[in-house]
């Protein structure tokens, strides 16, 4: 039987940072007894949603609809939705704005699939269809899609040019994409990422720039907005390590010991490479040509 290493890599990096998760169904009993209700639970990042937690989601979700019309995001597609954290609490905003999109995970490591249908049951949220998928391959018909978004999964795209590439295929006439690239992205001439760095985020698919703006602009889209999420990133990381560390046990209780300090150190040496200008984080917007 062939193996794809891609999964491999992601499906190990990510079971030894996310081990309990697995274990979802007891954790999250565990987290909200401890914080009080599902709400704060949520907020505070537990339904794992990459580096930025909510507010990257939410950052994303005000793009998509600053970008469209309300009754143009009928269907929205997350590219490497993980566990789904990203992706169901899209569709909370969504909805609290009255917009009830249909939603689709594509995730390339199928285990990941069947931990975020185990976590959409447990929280009484099976909305988004999740499909065990490339990215670079998307099984979904062209011209189907409103709306494409990547919450942080760009920087562990084997191949960026392939995945716009599709997104240009798959969305109709106007559609929009929005990504946010956390921690691959590199300015030219900027100083060297440290070990500790490389060491939280194994496996990146890095570019400058520059690189970046050719990859989506190539694929066919034209991008409205190309920025640096720098500042806000680097305080954003920052208070999330602060939280995790207030949560203390019940982050313990719901990651393990081991691996919350290591998701606490995944934070700040982001944090820590956005201010030195080593990495450079961006929101990109860009839209399918009309024709």
């Amino acid at each position: 039987m062939t193996t794809n290493p891609e999964i491999e890599r992601q499906a190990a990096y990510h079971a030894e940072l996310f081990t309990n998760l697995s274990r979802w169904d007891e954790v999250w009993k565990a987290a909200v007894d401890v914080i009080g209700d599902q709400e704060s639970a949520v907020e505070l990042g537990l339904d794992q949603l990459g580096l930025f937690g909510p507010r990257g989601v939410s950052l994303v979700v005000e793009r998509l609809i600053a970008n469209t019309t309300g009754e143009s995001l009928a269907c929205i597609v997350e590219l490497g939705s993980g566990f789904g954290g990203a992706l169901r609490h899209a569709g909370r905003i969504l909805r609290s704005s009255g917009l009830h999109a249909q939603l689709i995970g594509v995730e390339i490591v199928p285990s990941h699939c069947e931990v975020a249908r185990t976590i959409g049951r447990a929280l009484g949220d099976e909305t988004a269809v999740i499909l065990a998928a490339d990215a670079g391959h998307l099984p979904i018909p062209s011209t189907s899609i409103d709306a494409a978004f990547a919450a942080g999964s760009a920087s562990y795209f084997s191949s960026v040019s392939d995945v716009v590439s599709e997104c240009h295929r798959v969305l109709r006439p106007g559609g929009v994409l929005v990504m946010i690239d956390e921690v691959s992205l590199r300015p030219h001439g900027a100083p060297p990422v440290t070990e500790v760095f490389l060491a939280h985020h194994p496996y990146l698919h890095t570019a400058t720039l520059e690189e970046r703006r050719i990859q989506v602009e190539t694929a066919g889209f034209r991008i409205v907005e190309f920025e640096s999420l720098a500042a806000w990133g680097e305080a954003l990381l920052r208070q999330r390590a602060q939280a995790m560390r207030f949560l203390g046990a019940c982050a313990h209780r719901v990651y393990g010991a081991d691996a919350t300090e290591r998701i606490i150190s995944a934070l700040t040496s982001a944090a820590y490479e956005y201010g030195r200008g080593s990495i450079q984080p961006m929101v990109i917007v860009a839209h399918r040509s009309s024709d």
